[in-house]
């Protein structure tokens, strides 16, 4: 793009209209004219998403690495098995509810 725009833009586009024409058929100064003003909007349009693109993944980058920067030491996880498995204990089921339900014959 930056090429297009940085002044090669007229031998582009001959180049373009020469492999048009030898695959397909004749284009004529009026539609040749046409198709440069497309080929421009395209190529702003094509920049825009390019320059929309590097801003996005600069911004990422910058922001996965203030999240680095914030995160506490880092503690690998052990790689041996535990010793035992730690008992399940809840303390608010530690009691049995009492008299919830009625009594069922």
């Amino acid at each position: 793009m930056l090429i297009y725009f940085g002044g090669a833009q007229s031998s582009m586009n001959n180049f373009f209209f020469r492999m048009y024409e030898y695959f397909f058929e004749k284009v004529d100064d009026i539609e040749k004219a046409e198709l440069k003003s497309e080929l421009k909007l395209y190529a702003a349009g094509f920049l825009a998403l390019a320059l929309t693109f590097c801003i996005y993944s600069i911004f990422e980058l910058f922001l996965t690495r203030k999240f680095y920067q914030s995160l506490d030491e880092f503690t690998p996880v052990p790689q041996n098995d535990p010793s035992a498995p730690q008992p399940a204990f809840n303390p608010d089921f530690a009691q049995t509810p009492g008299k919830v339900y009625p009594d069922l014959p």
